[in-house]
């Protein structure tokens, strides 16, 4: 699986800051589980069953708030398929949505959400928040560079936990990561 050698990057960048990246995860699901699950929706993408073979999203606790202190990406948490499912069902009927095509597979539960393309078509992934409808750009490359891209900024300084225990962000150094490592993303390269 192409992800978990930059996945066990990660989980040994986070162990630094004592965050149990593989603890705060569900267990993948099989294959056909997965393609059961998104069949009826016409999903075909690789990367998306991949992921959710790699890990099913975040841990949830028995009062349905996320286990740990864990941003997949920077910023963002990653969704159990069945959360994703339910929101991309939202998609489907919502004037505010991203419509069909896209399947969104991260959130900071605050209304922003990264997209990735349901067909594979392109591996783009794409920002949307729900506090600027439509506008939607594209935020990484590929899941791949999402994963290099949020390695990067902790290996730079650009996240870290403070004194305090509480996170920092540099968010200069992070957009300056992020335009270096994507390069055609919209979002990185505003002023």
């Amino acid at each position: 699986m192409r992800f978990e050698e930059l996945f066990k990057k990660l989980a040994d960048i986070l162990s630094l800051y004592n965050i149990p990246l593989m603890e705060n995860l569900a267990p993948g699901l099989t294959r056909e589980e997965i393609i059961s699950k998104l069949k009826p929706y016409g999903i075909n993408n690789e990367v998306i069953i991949e992921l959710y073979e790699w890990r099913n999203g975040i841990k949830f606790n028995s009062d349905n708030e996320y286990i740990g202190e864990i941003d997949i990406l920077i910023g963002f948490n990653f969704y159990p398929i069945d959360e994703a499912i339910e929101s991309y069902e939202f998609e489907l009927t919502s004037i505010y949505g991203c419509g069909k095509e896209l399947f969104p597979i991260f959130s900071d539960y605050a209304g922003s959400y990264l997209y990735i393309d349901k067909d594979g078509i392109t591996p783009i992934l794409y920002h949307f928040d729900y506090t600027m409808p439509g506008n939607i750009e594209s935020y990484y490359e590929s899941l791949e560079r999402a994963i290099e891209t949020t390695i990067e900024c902790y290996n730079k300084g650009a996240m870290k936990k403070g004194d305090e225990g509480y996170w920092e962000f540099d968010f200069d150094l992070v957009r300056e990561i992020s335009k270096e490592l994507n390069p055609n993303c919209v979002y990185w390269q505003k002023e």
